[in-house]
């Protein structure tokens, strides 16, 4: 079994044990566990969140189990391989779902807050109700709107608890009755994030939620693939989801760490940098490689939300070239081909060691040498490198 996966379902079952234990009797973790109420409504919230996270390391551990009796290679064993990639991006998605919420409420830590927000996801719940019966029977069943507007009440007395200006970040705007969009939810919450929490979280909402929701559709023309790499990195990333919940538990409730706990909240409150996936690409003037593959000079850097950074280019091969002559690119979007510095400082010492004939270059004109120089690779063959490297795995698959 791999150590990895065996430390992260480990920290999944027994973190959450060791939070219950630290704040509460048996006999309080009973009663917060059966039902919120006024005072107690955000122990509700995070001990059933965390109740969840031990069903993830159960899952986990099961796995494990799983892959080890199914490793034949035949096609059942094949089958039953691919149905662990659909379980754990499930997980991968419910877990990124409890944190974004823990993570919002470090702004919101109130118990009246979570009273309204618990009393809000009922009523939308009871709401599609209404809405079965009406799409499905033609109906609308009198005892439903009575029970609708009985939650109704619960929503509205709620929100009378909280301030004028209450920070209803759970809600969807001009509406409040309606929880906001999970993707809102998520923007907000990297407001907060810690820089551990944001990797956790995926950096941005396509690169993490929307992608394991495009996982979990129903899809036929690519399945499943249960590649080493891939496993490894969704075990890592839940096991990060889940570190990052436990933290934020111990942070909401007062609760102080004990044991594993002690040693996660350490490590979650130490700044970690920037990844590089999201800045420092390149600097003005190196050449950047996009999709395509197309050859490009940075021209700007803009830094956006969340210091990430975006980059106006030039793209150099027109004949090859995407069609434009500019473009504003996220950071993933580019890779760095060659950094200008490096190269006029490699022009300028190799000027120096002429001692005969030497002349003298403007720093435009070196500039300019490069330029071409760069581009004059790139049509002599180092394109078509490229486009073999992105086309060699392909061929592989087949």
């Amino acid at each position: 079994m791999n150590e990895d996966h065996l430390l992260f379902w480990q920290i999944a079952l027994v973190g959450p044990a060791l939070f219950f234990s630290s704040g509460f009797s048996p006999e309080e973790l009973a009663s917060r566990f059966a039902a919120p109420t006024l005072e107690t409504a955000r122990d509700y919230l995070v001990l059933r969140t965390l109740a969840e996270v031990q069903k993830y390391g159960a899952a986990a551990r099961r796995w494990e189990d799983v892959k080890k009796s199914h490793s034949s290679g035949d096609r059942f064993d094949t089958v039953v391989k691919e149905s662990l990639v659909v379980e754990r991006v499930a997980w991968e998605r419910r877990l990124l779902e409890a944190l974004v919420t823990l993570i919002n409420f470090s702004t919101t830590n109130q118990n009246e807050y979570y009273t309204h927000f618990l009393a809000v996801r009922e009523f939308e719940r009871e709401q599609h109700h209404t809405i079965e019966e009406r799409d499905f029977f033609s109906v609308e069943s009198e005892l439903t709107k009575r029970k609708l507007n009985a939650i109704q009440n619960v929503v509205d007395a709620a929100r009378a608890r909280l301030p004028v200006s209450a920070n209803c970040w759970y809600l969807k705007s001009n509406n409040s009755h309606k929880l906001a969009t999970f993707r809102t939810q998520y923007l907000y919450a990297m407001k907060f994030a810690r820089s551990g929490e944001k990797t956790a979280l995926g950096y941005t909402y396509q690169m993490s939620f929307g992608d394991t929701s495009e996982q979990l559709h129903f899809g036929v023309l690519e399945c499943p693939t249960e590649s080493e790499s891939g496993v490894r990195a969704t075990y890592a990333l839940c096991g990060q989801l889940a570190i990052t919940i436990i933290c934020r538990a111990h942070d909401l409730c007062g609760i102080e760490p004990c044991g594993i706990n002690k040693y996660l909240m350490q490590s979650a409150i130490r700044d970690r940098p920037m990844s590089k996936l999201l800045s420092a690409r390149a600097d003005v003037g190196d050449f950047v490689l996009t999709a395509g593959t197309h050859l490009a000079e940075v021209l700007e850097i803009r830094k956006a939300n969340f210091d990430y950074e975006s980059y106006r280019v030039e793209f150099l091969d027109l004949e090859n070239g995407p069609g434009l002559n500019e473009d504003w690119l996220p950071a993933p979007a580019i890779m760095l081909f060659m950094n200008r510095k490096d190269m006029i400082r490699d022009v300028r010492a190799h000027l120096t060691n002429q001692k005969e004939n030497r002349i003298n270059f403007s720093e435009g004109e070196i500039r300019e040498c490069t330029k071409e120089a760069v581009l004059e690779m790139w049509k002599r063959g180092a394109r078509e490198y490229f486009l073999r490297q992105i086309d060699m795995p392909k061929s592989q698959d087949t």
